[in-house]
């Protein structure tokens, strides 16, 4: 498979962005092949997987598993590795999902980084860090290919 045609294998998208009202902002004027390739559309998928609360899609109960919420749960490494893992390969692209959990404590706060390794079944591996700073604030830090 041609990179051109794995990159359409991962699927196209709108450019849309949540708003602070929880609404979401479509930009109609972006370029098509520079924002919506199948890394950035695949990657885009994975994070919203990932923050998105269990039962947030009405269509799909199963959806979902907001991550921010293992910052203040009792959950052990173990068990963040393999609902996060679990919940990767929910999306047919995925072929493997490696995660990593680092805890910081801080007087200030504690913070979480969760990294996965994704490889999907045309090939790519892809590496994507998710921060948590509270239960609310969660970012993605880092995505890039392996």
């Amino acid at each position: 498979m041609t990179a051109q045609n794995t990159s359409a294998a991962l699927g196209t998208d709108f450019l849309c962005e949540p708003t602070v009202d929880g609404g979401m902002e479509c930009d109609v004027d972006f370029d098509l092949s520079e924002n919506t390739n199948g890394q950035s559309v695949y990657l885009r998928a994975i994070f919203l997987r990932l923050t998105t609360r269990r039962g947030g899609l009405w269509y799909d109960p199963s959806y979902g598993l907001h991550v921010g919420h293992y910052l203040l749960s009792t959950a052990t490494d173990s068990e963040i590795r393999q609902e996060v893992a679990a919940e990767c390969l929910k999306d047919e692209r995925t072929a493997n999902a490696l995660v990593r959990v680092d805890r910081t404590l801080k007087r200030e706060g504690d913070t979480m980084t969760i990294t996965v390794q994704l490889q999907t079944n045309y090939g790519q591996t892809y590496t994507m860090t998710i921060g948590i700073e509270s239960t609310t604030a969660v970012r993605l830090i880092t995505q890039q290919a392996a």
